[in-house]
């Protein structure tokens, strides 16, 4: 199978999964920040102008757009293209991933200035 072909399906595969779980859902962390002794949040949107952003992809299509045309099937090949770093397969890999933001328990994580959430298994 064509490589862009089968990113084309791990991104069907993938929006699936995101309009299945989150799509137009907003979820809200609370933690305690053990830097500082207190409690913090932090707000995740899940939009659909957001899923771009979440796969990876290097396009030119705007976002709200790329959406709607996955949504129609109507993504040209051309248009479309792994990121040289790598993240557009990473990402892509963890999609399956992506319900146990919401079904299990997290924890927030600090690494420099940003934090991230860790999923405990």
């Amino acid at each position: 199978m064509n490589d862009k072909m089968k990113l084309i399906e791990n991104l069907i595969k993938a929006k699936k999964i995101y309009d299945k779980y989150l799509l137009n859902k907003d979820f809200l962390y609370v933690f305690k920040n053990k830097l500082n002794n207190k409690f913090e949040f932090f707000e995740m949107k899940c939009v659909r102008s957001n899923f771009l952003h979440l796969t990876g992809v290097e396009t030119k299509i705007k976002a709200l757009d790329f959406y709607k045309n996955l949504e129609k099937n109507r993504i040209p090949l051309s248009a479309i293209n792994y990121k040289r770093n790598g993240t557009t397969k990473l990402k892509l890999q963890i999609f399956d991933r992506l319900p146990l933001l919401i079904s299990t328990p997290v924890q927030v994580c600090f690494q420099d200035d940003f934090f991230y959430i860790k999923i405990r298994s």
